[in-house]
C-alpha cells in the first residue's frame, strides 16, 4: 500500500467485542480554493497540484497504538527487505506501467519504471530508506521532522501547494462505524464520506423475504443535508420507495452526477487467530497517483484532489482541511447466531467498489456460492447515468445482455472491474480466504 496515500480501517476486537473505524484519508491543503482547478483541469489529475496531504502513516500509527502488539519497527521490516532486495513485476503492475506512465509524466517516475517489463525484478533503495527513518524515528518522522522538509520541497518542486504545516497538523480520526442488520449478519462499514451507505442501500434494496425487514442503522451524526442523505440512504422507507421505482421491463434515462474513478488503490481482509478482524483500503486514486515520484523519498504521491475536481456535488467542493468523498468500503460482518466475525470483504476499483462488494457478499452469504466463485464470477456495473449499463467483463453471460437491451439499456462492454478480496469463517469454524483472480496475488495463512 503507498504511504503517500490515504488509508481507512474497519477494525474488531474480538476482547473488547467493539468495532472502531480510523479515517485517514487525504486532506485538501491549507492553499486550496474552490476554482483552482477551473482553468486547467489536468492539473488535478496529475502533478503537484493534484496532491493531498497524505494521511497513511498517521492511519498506521493510530491502528498501532490501539491494537498493536508488535514493535513499531517491526512493522516496517517486511517492506524494507522487499524494497531493498526487489519485487518481480507481475501483471497487473507490468500493464499499468505499459498504458499509464510516458515520457510526459514526472522525469523521476518516468527514468524509473522506463523499460520495465513483466517478470523484470525491480528494487526501491529511496523507498527502503524512507521506510528504516519511519520505522527507527516514527511518524513523526514523515509529518514533522527528518523527511518533511525533503516532501515539502518535492511536492513543491513538482508545483504542489503542500507546507509543512499542513504535514504537521494532519490528524486521523477515530470514529464509530455505520452498523445495520440483515438477516442474522450484521454490518459495520465506515459512514460518509466513504462508501458504507452506499453498501447499506443497495442491500437494503435487494432484501427480500427474511431479509425484508431491515432497520434503521446507527450513524455517526453529520451536520447540515449530509445527515439527511445517510438517513435516507440507510432507511427501509427510502429503500422501499427506490425499490417500487424499479420496473422489470425497462430502464429509464436518468442522468446523475459521476462518480469517482480510482484505480491505485489495495484493499486487504484479515480475520486474526484470537477472532479479532480488520478490513483496510488504501488508496493512491489513480494509477500511480500523481504521477510525481519524491527523488529524495522515493515515494509516490495520491491524486486525491482529482476526487474534488471530478464531481459536480456541492457537498465535494474543495476547501482547505477538507477529506473528498470515497467509494472505499472496507467491511466487517458478524454472525450474530455464532457471535463471531463470519466475513471480512472490501474491494479497489474506484467506483465500482460499493457495488462489488455488495455482489460478493449477496454471492456467498444469499446465493451460498463458494467463495471462490463468488469473487470470480463476472460482473456488471451500472452506473445510473442514461441508462448506460458496463459489463464490466468481456465475458458476461450474452443471454443477460440480450435481455438487458430488450429492457432499454444501452450496453458498454469494458474489461475494467473492481478487485475483491474477502475472508470468511465457515460454519465449522474453519477460514477460508480469496484473492481477486483477476489482479493476481493469494492469501496467506498463520
Amino acid at each position: 500500500m503507498g504511504i503517500g496515500g490515504g488509508v481507512v480501517f474497519t477494525i474488531y476486537n474480538a476482547f473488547t467485542e467493539k468495532v472502531e473505524v480510523i479515517d485517514a484519508r487525504e486532506t485538501a491543503p491549507k492553499n486550496v480554493s474552490a476554482n483552482m482547478f477551473d482553468k486547467d483541469p489536468k492539473k488535478a489529475v496529475s502533478g503537484g497540484l493534484s496532491i493531498g496531504v497524505p494521511g497513511f502513516i498517521r492511519g498506521i500509527e493510530m491502528a498501532h497504538n490501539r491494537h498493536g502488539r508488535l514493535k513499531w519497527s517491526e512493522l516496517f521490516e517486511p517492506s524494507i527487505k522487499l524494497a531493498r532486495e526487489g519485487v518481480k513485476v507481475g501483471k497487473a503492475l507490468a500493464e499499468a506501467i505499459q498504458y499509464n506512465i510516458s515520457i510526459t509524466d514526472d522525469q523521476t517516475l518516468y527514468n524509473f519504471f522506463n523499460n520495465t517489463k513483466l517478470n523484470d525484478m525491480i528494487k526501491f533503495p529511496e523507498l527502503a530508506d524512507t521506510y528504516e527513518t519511519i520505522s527507527k524515528h516514527g511518524p513523526d518522522a514523515f509529518y514533522n521532522g527528518s523527511l518533511t522538509k525533503n516532501i515539502v520541497k518535492d511536492i513543491q518542486r513538482a508545483g504542489g501547494n503542500i507546507t509543512f504545516e499542513d504535514l504537521q497538523g494532519y490528524k486521523a480520526r477515530n470514529e464509530y462505524p455505520l452498523n445495520f442488520t440483515v438477516g442474522n449478519y450484521t454490518f459495520h462499514v465506515p459512514t460518509v464520506p466513504f462508501g458504507g451507505p452506499v453498501l447499506a442501500l443497495i442491500l437494503n434494496i435487494l432484501s427480500v423475504g427474511k431479509c425484508r425487514h431491515f432497520p434503521k442503522a446507527y450513524f455517526m451524526q453529520f451536520v447540515n443535508l449530509v445527515l439527511q442523505y445517510v438517513k435516507n440512504m440507510i432507511s427501509k422507507e427510502f429503500a422501499d420507495e427506490i425499490r417500487n421505482k424499479i420496473n422489470d421491463s425497462t430502464t429509464s434515462s436518468n442522468s446523475a452526477s459521476s462518480l469517482l474513478e480510482d484505480s491505485g488503490t489495495s484493499h486487504l481482509s484479515i480475520i486474526a487467530e484470537d477472532g479479532s478482524a480488520v478490513a483496510v483500503t488504501s488508496t493512491i486514486n489513480n494509477f500511480f497517483g500523481s504521477k510525481m515520484m519524491s527523488n529524495s523519498t522515493g515515494i509516490i504521491f495520491n491524486n486525491q484532489m482529482h476526487d474534488f475536481s471530478n464531481s459536480t456535488s456541492i457537498y465535494n467542493s474543495i476547501e482547505p482541511g477538507i477529506r473528498p468523498m470515497s467509494s472505499m468500503c472496507p467491511t466487517i460482518i458478524m454472525d450474530q447466531i455464532h457471535k463471531r466475525v463470519k466475513m471480512v470483504v472490501g474491494a479497489s476499483g474506484g467506483k465500482r467498489i460499493t457495488t462489488a462488494t455488495a455482489l460478493v457478499i449477496l454471492n456467498h452469504l444469499f446465493f451460498d456460492y463458494e467463495l471462490d466463485k463468488a469473487v470470480n464470477e463476472t460482473r456488471i456495473f451500472n452506473e445510473w447515468e442514461t441508462n448506460v449499463t458496463e459489463t464490466v467483463e468481456v465475458d458476461f453471460p450474452k443471454p443477460v445482455i440480450e435481455g438487458l437491451k430488450k429492457k432499454n439499456h444501452i450496453i458498454r462492454v469494458m474489461n475494467l472491474t473492481s478487485v475483491v478480496q474477502a475472508t470468511v469463517r465457515m460454519d465449522n469454524g474453519s477460514l477460508c480466504a480469496k484473492c481477486d483472480d483477476r489482479k493476481g496475488g493469494f492469501p496467506a495463512g498463520y
